[in-house]
């Protein structure tokens, strides 16, 4: 005989982290339906949807695994928590071209002055704030437990798809920012900069590394894009004249 409630399964709980695939790895979950995104749940609906026979992944939107886990405590502890993360330099240079405060400005003007929370909370979240404060609990403890790369991240994600029962699911690349490889925007002395900035996110997740070499295709991709951002000043400012 069949109970009438089926036992819980201890839920998958996504920790979304800005630049970080997160649209790309959303979308795919949204179209399998195996995501299921908080908005401001009772814990009665998060039962009823963990009792499920899908495994859903359960993403609580722009939250960091503080707010999850004082929101929802009861279950928090007993999840399988994930995160994407990202070398923070190029997080950073990606976050610089997308970002609509910092896009038009040189990067050694973003590295000497990048969003602040005060200014522009989208884009220091976006860009400037630490992956680790989403990572952390309020006693500051590390409660993920699993790291994907962005890096190598259809290997990573493999055990994610194998628990939702997509083994064999494909990751695409949606809201690709474009731009080189992150290492030829940065000087010595940004490389050094953005480090003591995300020196935490650095070491914590392994991407220590010594600055690149000075080389002519970084010296002409900085020019190039230089030139770039001039011309859509000019182009934006421009059309708002005419």
């Amino acid at each position: 005989m069949s109970s009438p409630n089926p036992p819980l399964k201890a839920p998958i709980i996504y920790v979304k982290m800005p630049k970080c695939a997160g649209s790309s790895l959303q979308n795919l979950l949204v179209e399998k339906d195996r995501l299921y995104e908080i908005q401001d749940p009772s814990f009665v609906e998060l039962e009823t949807l963990i009792r499920e026979s899908k495994q859903r992944v359960i993403q609580v939107r722009h939250a960091n695994l503080a707010c999850i886990e004082k929101r929802f405590p009861e279950w928090t502890h007993s999840a399988w928590i994930f995160a994407i993360v990202r070398n923070p330099r190029s997080r950073f240079v990606s976050g610089w071209r997308y970002c609509e405060t910092t896009r038009w400005r040189s990067f050694s003007s973003v590295v000497k002055s990048p969003p602040r929370r005060e200014d522009n909370e989208q884009d220091w979240h976006h860009m400037t704030k630490p992956l680790l404060d989403f990572a952390l609990n309020e006693k500051q403890e590390f409660l993920i437990d699993h790291v994907v790369k962005f890096e190598n991240l259809q290997e990573d994600l493999k055990p994610v798809f194998e628990k939702i029962g997509f083994p064999e699911m494909t990751l695409p690349h949606v809201n690709k920012t474009k731009h080189a490889d992150f290492r030829l925007y940065y000087s010595k002395k940004n490389w050094n900069r953005v480090g003591e900035i995300f020196a935490k996110d650095l070491a914590l997740f392994g991407y220590e590394e010594e600055a690149p070499k000075q080389t002519p295709a970084a010296y002409s991709e900085r020019v190039r894009v230089h030139i770039e951002i001039l011309w859509n000043w000019f182009l934006r400012k421009t059309t708002r004249q005419s």
